[in-house]
C-alpha cells in the first residue's frame, strides 16, 4: 500500500484454493465506500492474466458456489463489493492468486488519518490464514508525527517525511482488521500540490494533471474563525496554466480541521498561483498559494490521473441521479461516465471488469511488464545466479528520471508474499536488489520455484526464480 499525504494506491493480494470440484468461480472483495478498482490481475497456471474494463455494470448478485454458502457472505462484503466472474473454469485443487488494486482518499481531521483493511475471514471459512502481511508506505510533504498499528507490533520506521510499516502474520484463525493511523503536523497549515503530464490523453483535454490538497489557516483573516474556514468557495489558477475540467464542481465547504482536495487539468507547466475564494461569517475570505505545474511527465505521479477521472465520474454522478434514470439527460450523462470509466481504467457503477484485456494477451513471466511506455522505461535483466542457493540478486534498469521507493516482492507457489524488499531509484541506471533467501521473519527458505514483482508504483515487472540446494 502507498500512500502520498492523503491519497492511498492499495493492492490486494489474495491466494485462493478450489476446494469444489471443477468450477467456474466468482471473485468478490469488500472493496470499501468511495474506493475506486483500477486494475484486476490474477496468476494461474503459472501467467498473469488482467481483466478489462466493459462498459457493461458487474453482476449484482454474491458468488454463491453451493445452496449451503454462509447467509452472512453479504454483510462480509459490505454495501460496495466488487464482483468479477471469472471466464474459465478453474480444475479442483487448483491455485489462483488474484491481484485487486483500487485508490481512495483516506478521512482526515484535524491532522488524523486512517486507514481500515476487513479482515474478517473467520466469516467465511474455518481454516486459519497460512500467512497475512501488511506493507504500508507513506510519504508526505507534511511532517509526519506518528505512525501506529493498534492491537498490532509492526515494525516502522519514519524520519517525519517518509514512514513505512510493516507486518506479517501466520496461522491466523480470528484475525481483527487491520487499522493503521498516522499524524500529520496539524500546524502545516497551506496547499501541498503534485502534477504530472501524459504524453497522450484519451480525450479532448489537455496533457496536464494536478491535484492538490488545502487546509487554509483559520486565523489567516481579518476576523477570527472557530468554525468554517471558507464557504461556498471557489478556485482559481493563474493565467499562464491555463487550467480547467475542476473537480469536484461545486468545492466543498472547508471547515477548521478538515481539508479541500480538488484535481484538474491544465496546459502549461510553469509556477502559477492558486486562489482560494469564499466567506465565512458573511465576510469576504481570500487565499493565495503558489504551485509548481510540472513540464513533463513525473512517472511516480501518474496515479492523479485516476484521481482526477474518480473525481469527474463522482461529478457526473451527482446529476445522473438528479435525473430519471430513463430521461435523455441520465442516459446522456451515464455514457460519459462509462467513456471516462473506460478511457482512465477507473471502474463505475456501468462498467465492470470483464474476462482479459484483448490487448494484454496472457503475460509469461519471463518477461512481465505492466503499465504505459515499459519496454523503454524499463528493462529486466532477471536475477543472477539462477538456480542459486541461497541467495541470487534481482537486477533491472531505469530508463527515466524516477526519483522513488521501489518495492520488490518474493512470492512463494503457493501465492503467499514471501519477503519484502525496498531501494530508493535515483534517474536512471542499473540497480539491484539482493534476496538472501529468507522469509520476513528471518527463515530461511526451501528449495522451490519463486516469482519476484518489482513495483514501480505505477507500473512493474516480474520474473521467475528457482532455489536449488
Amino acid at each position: 500500500m502507498d500512500v502520498e499525504d492523503q491519497v492511498a494506491i492499495i493492492t490486494s493480494s489474495q491466494f485462493f484454493m478450489n476446494q469444489y470440484d471443477e468450477n467456474t468461480p466468482k471473485f468478490a472483495f469488500p472493496i470499501p465506500e468511495g474506493a475506486s478498482a483500477t486494475q484486476l490481475r490474477w496468476w494461474m497456471n503459472e501467467k498473469w492474466y488482467i481483466a478489462s474494463l466493459t462498459d457493461i455494470a458487474q453482476d449484482p448478485n454474491p458468488p454463491t458456489p453451493s445452496d449451503n454458502w454462509p447467509t452472512f457472505l453479504n454483510e462480509y462484503l459490505g454495501d460496495t463489493p466488487l464482483i468479477f466472474n471469472f471466464d474459465n473454469p478453474v480444475d479442483a485443487e487448483m491455485e489462483i492468486l488474484v491481484e485487486l488494486t483500487y485508490v481512495m482518499l483516506l478521512p482526515y481531521f484535524k491532522g488524523d488519518v486512517s486507514f481500515q483493511y476487513q479482515n474478517r475471514y473467520e466469516m467465511i471459512q474455518d481454516m486459519p490464514l497460512e500467512s497475512v502481511a501488511l506493507d504500508f508506505s507513506l510519504t508526505s510533504q507534511r511532517t509526519i508525527m506518528e505512525l501506529e498499528m493498534p492491537g498490532f507490533l509492526p515494525l516502522i520506521t519514519n524520519d517525519g517525511y517518509n514512514a513505512h510499516l510493516e507486518l506479517s502474520l501466520t496461522n491466523e484463525a480470528d484475525l481483527d482488521d487491520f487499522v493503521v493511523t498516522y499524524t500529520l503536523d496539524p500546524e502545516q497549515f497551506g496547499l501541498y500540490g503534485m502534477s504530472t503530464k501524459l504524453d497522450e490523453v484519451p480525450d479532448e483535454l489537455p496533457e496536464g494533471f494536478c491535484l492538490f490538497i488545502a487546509e487554509p489557516d483559520p486565523n489567516n483573516s481579518q476576523i477570527v474563525i472557530s468554525n468554517p474556514v471558507l464557504l461556498s468557495p471557489t478556485v482559481t489558477f493563474g493565467s499562464e496554466a491555463q487550467a480547467g475540467s475542476i473537480y469536484p464542481n461545486p468545492l466543498p465547504n472547508v471547515y477548521q480541521g478538515y481539508q479541500m482536495l480538488v484535481s484538474g487539468r491544465y496546459v502549461y507547466g510553469a509556477e502559477t498561483s492558486i486562489n482560494l475564494d469564499g466567506y465565512a461569517y458573511g465576510e469576504n475570505v481570500h487565499y493565495q498559494y503558489n504551485l509548481d505545474l510540472a513540464h513533463e511527465s513525473v512517472l511516480e505521479k501518474q496515479f492523479i490521473t485516476k484521481i482526477w477521472a474518480k473525481l469527474k465520474i463522482e461529478n457526473l454522478l451527482a446529476l445522473y441521479y438528479s435525473y430519471l434514470p430513463d430521461s435523455a439527460e441520465a442516459q446522456a450523462l451515464k455514457d460519459q461516465i462509462i467513456e471516462v470509466s473506460l478511457d482512465y481504467g477507473v471502474m463505475s457503477p456501468f462498467t465492470a471488469f470483464s474476462g482479459t484485456d484483448p490487448d494484454d494477451p496472457p503475460i509469461d513471466n519471463e518477461d512481465d511488464t505492466l503499465g504505459p511506455s515499459l519496454n523503454k522505461d524499463y528493462v529486466l535483466k532477471g536475477n543472477f545466479p539462477n538456480p542459486f542457493n541461497p541467495e541470487t540478486t534481482i537486477q533491472f534498469t531505469v530508463n527515466n528520471d524516477l526519483h522513488a521507493l521501489v518495492k520488490v516482492k518474493i512470492y512463494n507457489l503457493r501465492g503467499q508474499v514471501v519477503r519484502t524488499l525496498a531501494l530508493h531509484t535515483n534517474g536512471k541506471g542499473d540497480y539491484e536488489v539482493l534476496w538472501d533467501g529468507n522469509d520476513n521473519l528471518g527463515r530461511l527458505q526451501p528449495s522451490a520455484i519463486y516469482f519476484y514483482v518489482i513495483d514501480f508504483g505505477h507500473a512493474q515487472l516480474s520474473g521467475k526464480m528457482i532455489m536449488s540446494k
